[in-house]
């Protein structure tokens, strides 16, 4: 088999690869590696957000839950009458007896105002609690504005607030 001079130039032309060949066939690689990593970084730190806004959404909807079960007022009682228009709703805050650390002397809605604790999934939640009334039309002490600030330890936050309305 006799094989023409321009046909033996191909073959030793295409046999190996060259050094530089190699170098931007390595570069390439190393582009798409690089790329598809992050790609994965990205995807894994998003796809527990999800999770994270459930469990900030979970505690600060219990502790909501924990205020609203007291009473509107100290000179009220729990799911009864509103309080009396000339004698209560306008002392805000701790009353005789009662200890903002202590859950379970806040016995009305304005005690929990500066409440902080950190919830058994971590989460630090801290409670404000203000009066509304005259930005909803009634009087001022009728309408106190709860919010409940969640915050993750990495410092993710969410704010829940509802208002809870002496009528």
């Amino acid at each position: 088999m006799h094989i023409s001079q321009e046909a033996k130039h191909t073959l030793v032309y295409y046999r190996g690869v060259t050094l530089i060949e190699l170098l931007v066939f390595m570069v390439v690689t190393a582009l798409i590696v690089v790329g598809l990593g992050r790609t994965f970084q990205y995807a894994m730190e998003t796809s527990s957000q999800p999770l994270i806004n459930n469990q900030l959404l979970l505690a600060a909807e219990s502790m909501i839950d924990v205020i609203n079960s007291r009473k509107y007022d100290e000179n009220s009682a729990v799911n009864a009458a509103p309080c009396d228009i000339a004698i209560a709703c306008v002392g805000r805050g701790l009353d005789s007896g009662e200890n903002i650390n202590d859950l379970q002397t806040l016995d009305d809605v304005d005690d929990f105002d500066g409440y902080s604790t950190v919830s058994a999934k971590g989460i630090a939640l801290q409670v404000s609690v203000t009066y509304t009334g005259s930005a909803l039309g009634i009087r001022q002490e009728h309408a106190k504005h709860i919010l409940v600030r969640a915050q993750t330890a990495s410092g993710k936050t969410l704010n829940l607030s509802v208002y809870r309305i002496n009528e």
